[in-house]
Order: structure tokens, then C-alpha cells, then sequence
């Protein structure tokens, strides 16, 4: 039964109601629609690809926009290794005497040894800075579908990553980041690149996160 138009001045429970049901025709209408698999078999891939949304560029009194192929395999594996080599911050152990108003902020009744971590401290902060600065770049490389070679046509290629199906071989970070700088993109577009990318998995990844 199709929805009808609800008149403005209804109470909010129902407004909110009548949200949910839209939300989940529309999620039952992409249930609707999916493959089936049967089996696993050779051409079964859950890979994502496709393009990012509109990059700005201007030439002059000329604004034209770009799109760049982006794909989703080999992300998640980039994200991994990046996040293992995340700074941690400095930490101190102290303790605190039953009674004392930090023993019994923890609630403790006892004497009481914590370890306290300060991630206000400024080298700490510098380096989390550079470390999300390096993984962004490290994964909007993974997911640009591209292979780079530079100079072009010498076969001495940076990244590799043109098929979609397989994972990206980023060779030398450096010198793609370089070669795309030289080409116009900035932070903006980096940005922009990396939200795309996500974008590809998204629906799915909110979906695991509810379940």
C-alpha cells in the first residue's frame, strides 16, 4: 500500500512513525533488488567500485569538474596496518591513599595505583597529526583505481592499481603523493577522494554496526 502525503500538523509520534516506515520500504526495496548467491565460487568478489563525486577545478573564468575511479578492495587492510602503528600518549603511574578524593573519585575504598594517560600532551597531539595526515594518504592511494607511472610510459610505476578487483600495490607513497601534487590536488580533494572511498561500503558497514 502506497504512502500517503501526511498533513504538516500532525503530533511528532506519528511523524517520527511514518519516517521509520519510509526508512524501511526503503530499505526493504535494496533487499528487493540484491543477487542472490549461491555459491562461492571464482567470480564472487565483494568488491566495491566506482566514482568519486564532483572535484572542482577552474581555469581561468572556466569551472569544470572531474571524477576519479575509486575502488573499496584493499582499503580495509591499509586501515589495519596504519592503525597499528598509531602513537599512543604518555602515561604516568600514580597512587592515591584511601580516603584521598582521587581514591574515592575512582571508587575505590583501598589504596589505589592507576596509570593516567595525558592526550593533551603537545608532542603527543603533533604526532597523532602527522600519523592521521600519513594514513589518509596511505588509503585514498589504496583506493584510487589507477596505476601511476612515472614518467609516463617508463614502466618505473608508484602505485599500481588499475584493477579493481585486486589490492592496490602502493611501490613508493612518496612519489604518487608527489606526482598527484604536481597534477593540482589539495587538501580538499584529498578529502573529498577519502569520503568517496568510504562511501563505497558504507550502507554495509552501518548495517554490521546495527546487527
Amino acid at each position: 500500500m502506497e504512502m500517503q502525503e501526511l498533513p504538516i500538523q500532525l503530533p511528532k509520534g506519528a511523524l517520527q512513525y511514518y519516517e521509520e516506515q519510509k526508512e524501511e520500504k526503503e530499505q526493504q526495496q535494496k533487499h528487493d533488488v540484491a543477487r542472490i548467491i549461491d555459491n562461492f565460487d571464482d567470480d564472487f568478489t565483494l568488491s566495491s567500485w566506482g566514482y568519486t563525486s564532483d572535484l572542482k577545478i577552474t581555469k581561468g573564468k572556466e569551472t569544470q569538474s572531474i571524477q576519479l575511479k575509486i575502488k573499496s578492495v584493499g582499503v580495509a587492510d591499509v586501515i589495519e596496518q596504519t592503525s597499528k602503528g598509531q602513537p599512543r600518549p604518555p602515561s604516568t603511574v600514580k597512587s592515591y591513599k584511601k580516603g584521598t578524593r582521587e581514591a574515592l573519585a575512582l571508587g575505590s575504598k583501598y589504596d589505589v595505583i592507576v596509570r593516567e594517560i595525558d592526550e593533551s600532551d603537545p608532542a603527543y597531539l603533533q604526532q597523532m597529526e602527522e600519523h592521521n595526515r600519513r594514513s589518509g594518504q596511505l588509503i585514498m592511494l589504496a583506493g584510487l583505481a589507477y596505476d601511476i607511472d612515472v614518467p609516463k610510459g617508463s614502466g618505473n610505476f608508484v602505485l599500481k592499481g588499475a584493477d579493481v578487483n585486486s589490492q592496490s600495490s602502493i611501490i613508493d607513497p612518496d612519489g604518487a603523493l608527489k606526482w598527484l601534487r604536481n597534477r593540482g590536488i589539495t587538501g580538499s580533494h584529498y578529502a573529498q577522494i577519502l569520503k568517496d572511498i568510504r562511501g563505497l561500503t558504507e550502507d554495509l558497514e552501518e548495517q554490521e554496526i546495527q546487527e
